[in-house]
């Protein structure tokens, strides 16, 4: 199965190992995994513009 990247917008547990994700941590799902995060609003994609501002943040 092909995954996708996200971000995690509100703290989660990750649907595959339950290991929690704080906000802002970038993770890759497949689409069956995201589906339920991405309509509750816990994940959103990452696109290059996202995931390269997120990382200059990290450095500041």
């Amino acid at each position: 199965m092909d995954r996708k990247k996200y971000i995690v917008t509100i703290g989660v547990e990750h649907p595959g190992t339950g290991h929690w994700l704080d906000a802002g941590t970038r993770i890759e799902l497949t689409e069956r995994q995201a589906k339920i995060l991405l309509l509750n609003g816990h994940i959103k994609p990452a696109d290059a513009e996202t995931t390269a501002a997120a990382t200059r943040k990290k450095r500041q």
